[in-house]
């Protein structure tokens, strides 16, 4: 019977590795500078980086399910980083963009 490869010899397996280590990195981070978790930091970062931008595009961009993206945008607009508006295109849907206080997280200035 042939041995099976150790698990951290599978390219996957060291991937996975590196984007937890990622991850901690970039929650420390957030927390850090902007006192945001991973999640809300992950939003702020991609709307600041595609905006206007709906939840559902969020969701895309932050590698976030759209229910986590809409409760992080929802988050960001409660503390005031972020507006949140009706789409012209869609009644339903929303815009969001990055507000002047963004920017002391973002180094960005807002739109």
């Amino acid at each position: 019977m042939k041995a099976l490869p150790r698990l951290d010899q599978f390219l996957t397996y060291r991937l996975h590795q590196v984007n937890k280590l990622s991850d901690k990195d970039s929650a420390y981070a957030y927390l850090e500078q902007c006192g945001l978790p991973l999640s809300e930091g992950r939003c702020l970062a991609a709307i600041g980086a595609f905006a206007p931008l709906s939840v559902n595009v969020l969701a895309q961009k932050a590698n976030l399910t759209k229910g986590q993206a809409s409760r992080s945008a929802q988050a960001l607009v409660d503390r005031g980083l972020v507006s949140k508006s009706a789409s012209e295109a869609d009644g339903r849907g929303v815009v969001l963009e990055l507000t002047r206080e963004a920017s002391r997280c973002t180094g960005r200035p807002s739109r």
